[in-house]
């Protein structure tokens, strides 16, 4: 048999040229969102930073796994099948809009949350809420669908509903300060960890830890980083929970907490920031950009159709070929 040659390399760039122009009319928002965010166009059909790629993600990869990651009440019993060993917070009750929350749940420490969106929660703590604003917060989350000012796709297939999960705290009281969010390729391939910190005098602390666990210095999308991170005892245990929960992805940030020395789970993070993670140490924002191979994607490792098939085959031998 006679095996059937794929594209030329003008031919492949010719035809990613063509998707490009399609992306930029099909998608116009998010080119100019992207413009905004970081100040200049994005090649949405032919990604190299990891910004480019978080925006072909959102137009082309239409991984099912994504629904259930960005489903905080699906998401953790991912968690649980991927690494057993990791913990998650309990969830209390689950329903589908906040006045149906039984008054005794709100009596100590907990959060009330959505799954279907990011920053959608309401803390109560030692029972002190008011319960008319909790209700219209929570419910005016619920009639609202996250993720479509930035085409975050995994988020719309995900079906609303209200829960309650237990508040992890430090052993002062106060709401878990220590989160270690690792951003991760396949084959465990480590970027980097955002470690957001207490120190000594309780202030809030940002670092960035690169992947040889090097604190790295500079500022990102919110906030000065600090220098004066200090890695857990449990750090090499974030790195190894983190390699086993990316198993799935081709690229994702997996967000953990420490809690009385055990390792809890958080969330997956498939549109870190939007799709516009920055940072000032361009040695880590290609590092980002490095371990993302979208070659090992969803879009590009299953069949596809129409001219999305003959567009996979172009980008994935432009993507051998560089």
């Amino acid at each position: 048999m006679t095996a059937v040659a794929g594209p030329s390399n003008l031919s492949a760039h010719t035809f990613v040229m063509l998707v490009r122009i399609w992306c930029y009319m099909a998608y116009p928002r998010q080119m100019v969102n992207f413009r905004r965010a970081l100040g200049h166009w994005p090649d949405p059909a032919l990604p190299r930073s990891s910004n480019e790629k978080y925006t072909w993600r959102k137009i082309f990869d239409r991984n099912p796994l994504f629904t259930q990651a960005s489903d905080k009440l699906l998401a953790k019993q991912l968690a649980q099948q991927l690494c057993p060993d990791v913990r998650v917070p309990e969830t209390l009750w689950i329903g589908d809009r906040a006045e149906d929350i039984p008054d005794e749940l709100l009596q100590g420490s907990v959060v009330v949350k959505t799954n279907h969106g990011s920053g959608w929660n309401y803390s109560v703590r030692d029972g002190k809420h008011d319960r008319q604003e909790l209700n219209r917060t929570v419910n005016g989350w619920m009639d609202r669908r996250f993720g479509q000012h930035h085409a975050e796709w995994g988020y719309y297939g995900v079906e609303a509903k209200v829960f309650v999960e237990e508040m992890l705290l430090e052993p002062d009281g106060r709401p878990l300060a220590n989160e270690y969010k690792t951003y991760i390729g396949r084959d465990g391939q480590i970027a980097l960890t955002f470690c957001r910190q207490l120190d000594d005098t309780g202030e809030r602390i940002d670092a960035v830890v690169d992947h040889t666990g090097c604190v790295q210095t500079g500022h990102s999308e919110i906030n000065v980083l600090s220098g004066e991170a200090v890695l857990p005892d449990q750090y090499l245990d974030i790195c190894r929970v983190s390699r086993v929960l990316s198993e799935p992805f081709d690229f994702v940030r997996c967000d953990l907490y420490i809690h009385d020395g055990q390792l809890y789970f958080s969330e997956f993070t498939l549109y870190s920031y939007g799709g516009y993670p920055t940072m000032s140490n361009p040695t880590v924002m290609q590092r980002l950009a490095d371990v993302w191979d979208i070659r090992t994607s969803w879009f590009l490792t299953t069949p596809q159709s129409g001219w999305r098939r003959y567009y996979a085959t172009c980008l994935h031998s432009l993507l051998v070929g560089s």
